[in-house]
């Protein structure tokens, strides 16, 4: 298989500022929080079929509706 000076992305197609505009900006959020507490949240994010992520979110938005 020989080498070639091609461009890898020239298949691939450009984001449209269409496509962008639906999906919220995000930023990475990092606690230090007690082990039995990160296994609970495990534990639950699988039981309801989410991720730990969306059930950190989830957990978020109820506490600041309050």
């Amino acid at each position: 298989m020989a080498l070639t000076a091609k461009r890898p992305s020239k298949n691939v197609t450009a984001k449209q500022l269409s496509d962008l505009k639906d999906k919220p900006e995000k930023v990475r959020f990092n606690a230090d929080i007690p082990r039995s507490l990160m296994k609970k949240i495990k534990m639950r994010a699988f039981d309801e079929e989410l991720t730990q992520t969306d059930l950190a979110v989830k957990a978020f938005k109820a506490y600041l509706s309050k």
